[in-house]
């Protein structure tokens, strides 16, 4: 049984990639299109034995003997809204003005106050989705992104990250770094 479900999903995967499409998103997306065509066959059983792909927001409220979560590497999608305007549901609305002598858009104190807050919010966000792919794994939790001079900053003694240094992350493996590097003696 194992083995036809590994079976099934190297056949999707063969699928997948004459398609021409590529990214894990495309393939996830793939792969229930596959499931609903009832064309997995015996991946499709429920099985405890059975290899599941998933994203992170489908593995809420879920456990798995073994987790891998990928691109830790890849930078935070925080582009938002219009770049001349910024809406906020507390704060409201925030524009850009035109000078009247150099004819230039420039941004006034609430937007940027909307922006800063709806990145710390953005993050917060990408901070909780990245405890819960962590917290699914049973047995054995695998960790894979790349970064640039990661060894760098492994072996640069530091503080505790500061709540600035955690807002200028740029993706979540830049936050794994930070605490690694802090918890070592």
């Amino acid at each position: 049984q194992r083995q036809a479900n590994l079976d099934a999903l190297l056949h999707q995967a063969h699928a997948f990639e004459r398609t021409g499409a590529r990214g894990v998103w495309r393939f996830l997306r793939h792969m229930d299109l596959a499931r609903s065509g009832a064309s997995i066959g015996a991946a499709q059983t429920a099985s405890a034995n059975v290899v599941r792909i998933l994203t992170i927001h489908k593995s809420k409220g879920l456990e798995f003997p073994f987790v891998f979560c990928l691109q830790l590497g890849a930078r935070f999608n925080l582009q938002s809204g219009s770049p001349n305007l910024q809406a906020h549901a507390r704060l409201g609305l925030g524009l850009r003005c035109r000078g009247e002598r150099d004819g230039v858009l420039h941004d006034t104190a609430l937007r940027q106050t909307i922006r800063r807050r709806m990145r710390a919010e953005q993050l917060a966000e990408e901070l909780r989705v990245l405890y819960v792919a962590m917290t699914r794994a049973k047995s054995r939790l695998i960790l894979i992104g790349c970064m640039k001079n990661a060894q760098a900053k492994l072996d640069a003694a530091g503080e505790p990250p500061t709540p600035f240094a955690v807002l200028l992350a740029a993706s979540p493996l830049n936050w794994l770094v930070m605490s690694r590097r802090n918890a070592l003696p």
